[in-house]
């Protein structure tokens, strides 16, 4: 049994409370509901455009540990323009994984791929960070029928993406296999409050308890959180996983992200492969842009969204 099968069989008693668990939540007369690919069963809500049909689709993926609950103030604003898709990260939340997938880029683009096809996702916005931006830019990519504007948050170069991943597991914990996943299964509430700590500054950090709150509380509804497993596929995939630059990107940066500074990352390194990203900062901001500061990132989605 190698290590990510290990995770699955350790998730096994969390993914049995997901199963007999209501997807949730209730937003606009929409509720939460469990889609079948075949790499993952995926947690989704699905929110339609107030003011009736719409052409327009925003799909937002959460930030792992955030869970959809996390999104629902900015799900709500934005189904005033668009129909809203929020779905967790395969192997995060409530979105558990299947036997064979892998947690690296191809695994994520897969289920992307069939997850789009199954509700008729056309010409969208998509919204990722962080690792899961790689999957993003790739699946972006390879079906620009599917997506029209990709916006990325806190995601780097894979090199840089790297160091960070070291930076922030110095004692090698969580990137070494099979003790990274006992770890991460035996500390998954520990690592989830640390983690809010210290992805915030002191400017936008008064919403972090909240957050960590209804993370935790999904973990407890049957949740999951193989950091793991996405850290060690991390450190195995090559520099640039992806062939051709998505059709528009806009790469968002919170500049005072503690868990960058650690290793000193450079927020605009992925400019070096996608050099006609729009790159833009958001000061005091941290690891969370979107949740952080609302009141700017909002009319950026409404602008892709409106964009010809």
């Amino acid at each position: 049994m190698d290590a990510i099968e290990m995770s699955r069989w350790l998730w096994a008693d969390r993914r049995a409370r997901a199963a007999r668990s209501e997807a949730g939540p209730k937003l606009n007369g929409a509720k939460g509901e469990f889609i079948e690919t075949r790499g993952a069963t995926l947690r989704t809500l699905i929110v339609e455009k107030k003011n009736g049909a719409s052409d327009k689709t925003l799909v937002i993926v959460p930030d792992p540990p955030n869970v959809i609950e996390q999104y629902l103030p900015i799900i709500d604003e934005m189904s005033n323009h668009a129909r809203v898709v929020c779905v967790e990260t395969p192997g995060f939340g409530q979105s558990f994984v299947k036997s064979g997938f892998r947690f690296d880029v191809a695994s994520y683009c897969e289920v992307f791929d069939e997850f789009f096809a199954r509700l008729d996702i056309r010409d969208a916005v998509l919204d990722m960070a962080c690792l899961g931006g790689f999957a993003g830019v790739a699946f972006s990519a390879a079906r620009p029928d599917r997506v029209r504007h990709l916006m990325l948050q806190q995601t780097v170069s894979i090199s840089q993406a790297q160091k960070w991943a070291a930076g922030t597991d110095r004692m090698n914990l969580i990137r070494r296999p099979y003790v990274g996943q006992i770890f991460m299964r035996a500390l998954d509430h520990v690592v989830t409050r640390h983690w809010y700590k210290v992805a915030m500054p002191p400017a936008t950090s008064a919403i972090a308890p909240k957050l960590a709150e209804e993370a935790i509380a999904g973990l407890d509804r049957g949740g999951c959180f193989c950091l793991c497993n996405a850290y060690q596929a991390l450190m195995a995939t090559p520099e640039k996983p992806y062939a051709a630059s998505p059709r528009k990107v806009t790469i968002v940066w919170g500049d005072s992200d503690p868990t960058h500074n650690l290793v000193q990352t450079i927020g605009d390194s992925m400019k070096r492969f996608l050099p006609e990203a729009e790159f833009v900062v958001f000061e005091n901001c941290g690891h969370f842009p979107m949740l952080e500061n609302p009141q700017r990132y909002l009319p950026m989605l409404r602008a892709a969204l409106d964009a010809a």
